[in-house]
């Protein structure tokens, strides 16, 4: 305050930090909330896939890639997070997510990809090669799965009034088919495949490339017994969820080394290859091929018999007991009603019966004391 200048009214400066100034207050110029989408500090990772495909191993290898830990089967979602110490000094962290159960509990995804989150999300689709036959419709059912999960959100956070650069939905390897976020295609247990017929790792790497084209993801083979690959994995992940220098990697020789492909480096030219024959096969060509090698699943014959084979492992004998005696219960609270039910009506119908033979009576009295 200058000298001579008049003190502040106290009464005003009070009415201005009523409610809606405290609102306006915690947003930004532009009038979006300060609790935006964009989080710089943090990252979000979701893991989707076959079940048994190694979701949990390469969460494990992330943290810790001397991990031998043996994981149990996921049942619905799992949580864990991780810090990364910067060189700035920084604290950066990740969310991760892990999505079990297969396809019946895709709507877990909501819990996972959500507005709070959207910016730094990246989105992980593990499949297993050691079931060729099963690669094509789990790689195309997550991937539609967030595809779907991230135009709702989207569409939820620009109706708030959010735009593109808050959304950060210009990441240099986000996939334009899933709004900018990026997109990992990982094929696990890569060492078995390479004990397959020579045209089959063809047809599977051609398959992969393709869907991995389709999807704008990111291509990985990984193995738990193969460092290298995790190794790869590891550091593109943590450009993507930390910020670390970034990598481009294109490895299409399936023969000699893992595949390793970055979004944006491989095209339909060079997967086709000598086998164009001056056309570029699709993701369907590729996979009916692979078809005819191995045969096929929908993603219901994947999930659905495993499902109920899955069932016996979570079975309790208490609780199999006390159920069954509820259900006895059930049956004889049921006879019970239906008895009590007959009864009473029967003894409605008696009483109804009484008062017809009553009125009867009532009515021949008056008609033999009107004759007389």
């Amino acid at each position: 305050m200058e000298p001579g200048e008049p003190a502040e009214n106290p009464e005003v400066a009070v009415a201005s930090l009523d409610i809606w100034s405290l609102i306006l207050k915690d947003k930004n110029p532009a009038g979006k909330s300060s609790h935006s989408a964009k989080r710089g500090n943090e990252a979000t990772a979701i893991f989707c896939g076959g079940k048994g495909s190694g979701k949990s191993t390469l969460i494990d290898k992330f943290t810790n890639p001397e991990s031998t830990k043996a994981n149990k089967p996921t049942a619905a979602l799992e949580y864990k997070s991780a810090r990364k110490d910067m060189k700035n000094g920084e604290h950066k962290l990740v969310h991760m997510w892990e999505l079990g159960g297969g396809s019946q509990l895709c709507s877990l995804l909501e819990c996972a990809l959500k507005k709070e989150t959207f910016s730094g999300t990246v989105c992980i689709v593990v499949v297993d090669l050691s079931k060729p036959e099963e690669i094509v419709a789990i790689a195309q059912f997550w991937f539609r799965q967030f595809q779907a999960r991230a135009k709702l959100v989207k569409q939820e956070l620009e109706s708030m009034g959010e735009d593109s650069e808050t959304l950060n939905l210009g990441r240099e390897n986000g996939s334009p088919e899933c709004f900018g976020l990026p997109v990992y295609l990982l094929a696990h247990k890569c060492a078995g495949i390479r004990d397959a017929e020579p045209v089959l790792q063809k047809t599977v790497a051609k398959t992969l490339r393709s869907l991995a084209l389709e999807m704008g993801a990111t291509l990985l083979y990984t193995d738990s017994y193969e460092k290298v690959t995790i190794q790869v994995f590891r550091k593109l992940l943590n450009h993507d969820v930390f910020g670390t220098e970034p990598m481009q990697v294109l490895t299409t020789d399936y023969k000699k080394r893992p595949l390793a492909i970055t979004v944006g480096c491989d095209t339909a030219e060079k997967i086709s290859g000598e086998d164009s024959g001056g056309t570029n096969p699709t993701v369907d060509a590729w996979g009916q091929k692979l078809k005819e090698m191995c045969g096929s699943k929908t993603i219901e014959e994947i999930d659905g018999k495993a499902s109920v084979l899955e069932l016996a492992q979570y079975e309790e004998a208490s609780v199999n007991a006390a159920r069954e005696q509820k259900d006895q219960e059930l049956v004889q609270y049921r006879k019970k009603c239906e008895r009590e039910e007959g009864e009473a009506l029967a003894l409605l119908g008696k009483r109804r019966e009484e008062e017809g033979q009553s009125k009867k009576v009532r009515s021949g009295r008056r008609k033999s004391v009107e004759k007389q």
